[in-house]
């Protein structure tokens, strides 16, 4: 390997060394990071950066579709479905929700969704991008750059789709940025190779905007479009001076510094995920955990006083992340569990004497067809049903309490009919043992 003759200035002393020095030979100061450049360079010196980029794709799509399960076979009439993580899966995992970040403070969703895919043919093409231009471009601009790059771009990716508004997931973002990277850095390396560079990858780009344009009711515009000008962006700033052959030239100290520390964020930004997807389950990890979790009976609740709706005493039981969607309404509680998950908690007045229990029933269903009755016991004065799936494909659910001859509580849940029918049902019923909890509590306290 050759020596790097290349001058830079001591950090301590000012006076200038060589960049190959590990230690200023005027005052002997170590340089800041040298030693630990040195060991990540040997590190990736036999290491594909494309290839570990390749695999944590594979492995994450791959294990999406172990919790999904069985769902993955079904086409249901779009063959973009065929072998797809189910939403509520991909939901838990990362997937770019803007509310999620901006609300929820999630802000890892803006690179876990980088590494998710939507089906078979979302990773396939994704992968097959990354495999044609990853070890064109890691030979250009070495491991810790072309890292940078690939995890810089999805990022912009993901910012311009918060902007936007648009949930979104896939490599897409990161295989643009990486194509707008190229181009940049055949612009700016001029020559004949760099003007093959840039005519290669101004053909990828076309083909790319082409396919964007074409497929927008498929594929995230924005998230194609952010890629693609960030990449650029950062190729132009990470672009060599000069083609150089050498790994260790080629990426210095602060460089290799900046490319091990994203790539390292990648794995802690799941962890951070799924950590909290199962210790505080926000309202955009719950839908996963009514799907098919095992473990409902760890999910962190909490209890809502309903004192301020007229039923002092009372509590009501729901996952911790559930928002009161309407605060000026003094008489209701609308919880909103998001994604079609939401529950409404309200005081009903009027006079329903005991005959007339099976009508008020009814009336508290409002249910277009007969509702499936699940308990009742007339003298506690409570009574459960479910209503079938209505117009819109969700379930209904409602919990009648009557707290005296004027008063009845009122407690209806609704959810989508994609949700698990079994752990739907389980939800629905802690929620109504907590209003009988709380109201034999009380009873028991007086």
């Amino acid at each position: 390997m050759a020596e790097d003759t290349r001058a830079i200035n001591c950090e301590t002393c000012r006076r200038l060394i060589s960049r190959s020095e590990s230690v200023c030979p005027h005052c002997g100061a170590q340089r800041t990071g040298w030693r630990t450049a040195q060991t990540l360079r040997a590190w990736t010196a036999n290491v594909s950066v494309t290839n570990g980029l390749f695999a944590a794709n594979l492995l994450l799509y791959a294990v999406a579709l172990l919790m999904t399960g069985s769902n993955i076979l079904g086409f249901e009439g779009n063959v973009f479905t065929f072998l797809a993580p189910s939403w509520e899966v991909s939901d838990f995992l990362g997937t770019l929700e803007p509310d999620a970040v901006s609300k929820h403070g999630e802000v890892w969703r803006l690179l876990t969704c980088a590494f998710l895919h939507a089906g078979i043919l979302h990773i396939l093409f994704n992968l097959s991008w990354l495999r044609s231009i990853g070890p064109v471009l890691e030979e250009e601009f070495g491991p810790f750059r072309f890292a940078t790059l690939y995890i810089g771009a999805a990022l912009c990716g993901s910012l311009t789709c918060l902007a936007w508004g648009q949930a979104g997931l896939g490599a897409s973002g990161a295989i643009f940025g990486l194509i707008g990277a190229g181009w940049s850095h055949g612009k700016r390396r001029g020559g004949v190779w760099g003007s093959e560079i840039r005519a290669q990858f101004g053909r990828w780009a076309l083909s790319g905007v082409v396919f964007t344009l074409v497929m927008s009711s498929y594929v995230s515009v924005p998230g194609h479009a952010g890629g693609l000008v960030g990449g650029a962006a950062l190729g132009w700033l990470l672009s060599p001076p000069q083609r150089r052959w050498t790994q260790a030239h080629r990426d210095p100290i602060w460089m290799a510094l900046l490319g091990s520390a994203l790539l390292v964020a990648v794995p802690l930004a799941f962890a951070a995920d799924v950590a909290f997807g199962v210790l505080a389950p926000s309202r955009y990890s719950i839908p996963y955990l009514i799907g098919g979790s095992e473990n409902l009976e760890r999910w962190p609740l909490r209890s809502i006083d309903l004192a301020k709706i007229g039923a002092p005493d009372w509590t009501l039981d729901v996952p911790r992340d559930w928002e009161r969607s309407h605060p000026s309404d003094h008489d209701v509680f609308v919880l909103d569990g998001g994604l079609g998950v939401n529950v409404s908690v309200e005081l009903l007045r009027g006079s329903w004497p005991p005959g007339e229990f099976d009508r008020m029933l009814r009336w508290a269903a409002s249910c277009k067809d007969d509702f499936k009755e699940l308990r009742r016991d007339y003298g506690a004065g409570f009574a459960e049903g479910e209503c079938p799936p209505q117009s819109d494909g969700g379930m209904r659910f409602f919990h009648v309490h009557r707290l005296d001859a004027q008063r009845v509580l009122l407690v209806r849940s609704s959810a989508l009919s994609r949700i698990d029918v079994v752990a739907w049902r389980d939800l629905c019923a802690r929620i109504g043992d907590s209003v009988r909890t709380s109201r034999a509590a009380t009873e028991s306290g007086k």
